[in-house]
């Protein structure tokens, strides 16, 4: 429907707890993962990792459910613009809003507002090539 299959990196930290067990700590980038391990291994030597894995997110769709949900704008001159959402609540209370503003005329546009999802899927974490330095 909208858009296709898109992969990307997602990095992390991952880190050894005091008991012997593992846990990844996902971060919004490759910098902040690299923080995330040095500050755990300023505490705890050798106690992080830097990681990474595949993240794939599927074309946006009308079909639900979904991992991540959009509000849809299709505009009169024939394009559309995607505007994730937080969650499906969200994406659906501005659905109603949209509707609610076209039905009383005051909606910008007159841009028809739906909502989409799309699938992710997330691959194997694995350890980066180098370290990050201590």
């Amino acid at each position: 429907m909208t858009g296709e299959t898109t992969s990307a990196l997602q990095w992390g930290a991952l880190i050894t707890l005091p008991s012997g067990a593992s846990t990844c700590e996902p971060s919004p980038s490759q910098t902040a993962a690299d923080n995330a391990v040095r500050s755990h291994n300023g505490a705890r030597p050798d106690s992080a990792h830097l990681v990474y894995r595949e993240v794939t997110f599927g074309p946006w769709r009308s079909e639900s459910p979904g991992d991540e949900y959009a509000v849809r704008y299709d505009w009169p001159d024939g394009t559309f613009t995607i505007e994730p959402s937080t969650n499906r609540v969200s994406a659906e209370n501005t659905i109603q809003i949209e509707h609610h503003q076209l039905r009383r005329g005051r909606n910008p546009g007159d841009r028809l507002a739906s909502l989409v999802s799309r699938t992710v899927t997330h691959g194997q974490w694995w350890l980066a090539a180098a370290e990050v330095a201590r």
